[in-house]
């Protein structure tokens, strides 16, 4: 007997959901983490599933919902399993009666990923993704013969992947403990890094030429003259890079290995030229590693991105990137030291970082 195809069709996400903002509390975030907690507060960012802190308020809205963050790209779509806070310009997907009883963790994510896939590269800092175009959006779901979405496929699928996804890691995790066994490390333990010591340094420290740090250029879309260089922009997906330029653009190009900062705060070591707009600051210095460029970027995540330090209100300067103080492992004499740097990065990624891939064009 042949088995039937599967059928796809499209779906309007505003005849599927009430979109509108999430109830905040309207506090400053020194007010809003006075006190930590266990309550994920979901605000404008594009990692950790768009939490930006814990606290001990109450929640504002109820778990098992799609948010994303009307401030700019689609980057922020995200499911929330428990309750949370909102935060200003988070929009919540509020099922209708039709659909609520079908939405579980796996059709939300299906929804989440077809949300993704049907929105990605549209907007911008000049294109909002206001939660209009969100309404206006057509999605792709597997669909049964009457035309209804068939939810029982989309609930299948994602438990296949989740299956598979965890059966890569934990193969990925086996050959990290082969890869520390073989490298003459004792234990984990022993290879903590939190057990070494750390000193502060400001990132004028580390990059102290004049022309270490430098912030971009706008150039808008309908200016930008094609070309085989990425051009970057805040965001974190595909590593900031919206579209590729040629050199003929005037905005400064980055050197071959440096570290951008958007204006969040988000940073990013990169192995290859770009150029990049004025929501972006390049970090270089002639001598570092691309290693030693991961790390910096993760310890300049961990001050200003995580904490939400920066916001459009207060976004990323060359004065104030260069003023932040992050902490790096030092030897007994008080020196960065550059090969445990090496060594946990090299560990973390499972092999010797000679290269980082450029990500794929967009356009």
């Amino acid at each position: 007997m042949t088995k039937n195809k599967q059928q796809f069709s499209k779906f309007r996400l505003g005849d599927m959901f009430n979109i509108h903002p999430t109830k905040s509390y309207g506090l400053t975030n020194s007010k809003l983490f006075a006190h930590s907690g266990k309550v994920p507060v979901v605000a404008n960012s594009s990692l950790n599933n768009g939490i930006g802190g814990y606290t001990n308020l109450k929640p504002t809205e109820k778990g098992n919902m799609i948010t994303f963050s009307d401030t700019v790209t689609s980057d922020g779509i995200f499911y929330q399993p428990s309750p949370f806070i909102g935060y200003s310009h988070v929009q919540g997907l509020y099922p209708y009666e039709n659909i609520e009883p079908h939405l579980n963790k796996n059709t939300c994510l299906y929804i989440v990923s077809a949300f993704k896939k049907a929105t990605r590269g549209l907007y911008d800092y000049g294109l909002k993704f206001t939660r209009d175009n969100a309404s206006n959006t057509f999605i792709v779901l597997p669909s049964l013969n009457n035309g209804y979405i068939d939810w029982e496929k989309m609930n299948q699928d994602i438990k296949e992947i989740i299956r598979v996804v965890s059966s890569r890691a934990d193969t990925e995790i086996n050959s990290r403990y082969n890869l520390l066994n073989n490298s003459g490390i004792n234990s984990i333990k022993d290879f903590d890094i939190k057990q070494a010591s750390f000193s502060d340094f400001s990132i004028s420290d580390l990059f102290p030429e004049e022309n270490d740090i430098r912030r971009g250029k706008r150039l808008v879309k309908s200016k930008r003259k094609k070309g085989p260089i990425p051009f970057v922009t805040a965001g974190v997906t595909n590593h900031g890079i919206s579209s590729y330029i040629s050199e003929e653009n005037n905005v400064p190009f980055s050197d071959d290995l440096s570290i951008s900062v958007d204006m969040f705060g988000w940073a990013d070591a990169k192995n290859y030229k770009y150029g990049f707009d004025d929501h972006v600051v390049s970090l270089s210095h002639e001598g570092y590693t691309i290693e030693q460029l991961i790390f910096i970027s993760a310890a300049i995540n961990k001050v200003t991105f995580n904490t939400m330090l920066f916001s459009w209100e207060y976004m990323v300067t060359k004065k104030r990137i260069s003023e932040i103080k992050i902490k790096l492992p030092v030897d007994q004499g008080g020196r960065i030291d550059w090969q445990l740097v090496k060594s946990y990065i090299k560990y973390l990624l499972g092999r010797e970082v000679t290269s980082i891939s450029m990500p794929l064009r967009k356009d």
